[in-house]
């Protein structure tokens, strides 16, 4: 099943959420079984099958729908990836000038890459919000996403934790090479879940046992004053 999805996302020929796709998966060995040698060897030889799978897989798909990735692979860099570099370095060079930002959707006013277009933005969330929003705003939202990865990481243990690792990851890259605010609202939504995610066990025990122990000594207390 997986296979089909990413084959599926090989023939859109979207190459930002492909690299982070690949990204995640080279990343994810490492980050979850460091410590489990045997773990992990499993782990890649599942991706080297599953890339081997895809591998063949590719020739069933029309050449146009694979065209554009081809191209990128190859290092020709077409108009779209051009336009995308471009507003990369004049958000940079506008955020050094602004620290309090130009405002928010003020790239179309204030750089304005493809005139007529309403609605322009720099396709990448980081230079977005240090863009418009400022210094501060930028430093806030890495708060955020540090905090987000921080209650993420204490829990890696468990599947579930590691499964939402990942995704958060994932669109974590993916929306620095594509999309705007708006766009990305299944990053704020994994988000959102990562920060209510259950307290550790390991953490908890502890302080349920302190509060038994709390109890038994109000008890003596009680006992004592009888």
């Amino acid at each position: 099943m997986l296979a089909v999805f990413l084959l599926l996302l090989v023939g859109s020929g979207s190459r930002g959420p492909l690299l982070s796709l690949l990204a995640v998966a080279v990343l994810a060995g490492p980050l979850f079984y460091m410590k489990k040698a045997k773990q992990m060897m499993s782990f890649y030889l599942g991706l080297l099958v599953l890339g081997t799978v895809m591998a063949f897989s590719l020739s069933w798909l029309p050449p146009e729908a694979t065209a554009r990735i081809h191209s990128f692979l190859e290092g020709d860099l077409g108009e779209s990836e051009l336009s995308r570099l471009k507003a990369y370095q004049r958000s940079w060079e506008t955020i050094g000038a602004h620290p309090l930002g130009i405002g928010w959707g003020g790239f179309a006013r204030e750089i304005n890459l493809w005139p007529g277009e309403a609605r322009q933005y720099p396709h990448n969330i980081w230079l977005e919000i240090a863009l418009e929003g400022g210094w501060l705003a930028a430093i806030g939202f890495f708060a955020l996403v540090a905090a987000c990865f921080v209650r993420l990481w204490r829990r890696l243990h468990s599947f579930e934790a590691r499964a939402l690792f990942a995704l958060f990851l994932y669109v974590n890259l993916n929306a620095m090479v594509s999309g705007d605010i708006n766009d990305n609202k299944l990053l704020f939504a994994l988000g959102g879940m990562a920060l209510a995610a259950a307290p550790d066990r390991k953490q908890t025990a502890p302080q349920e046992g302190q509060n038994d122990v709390t109890n038994e000594t109000d008890r003596d207390k009680g006992g004592q004053k009888l």
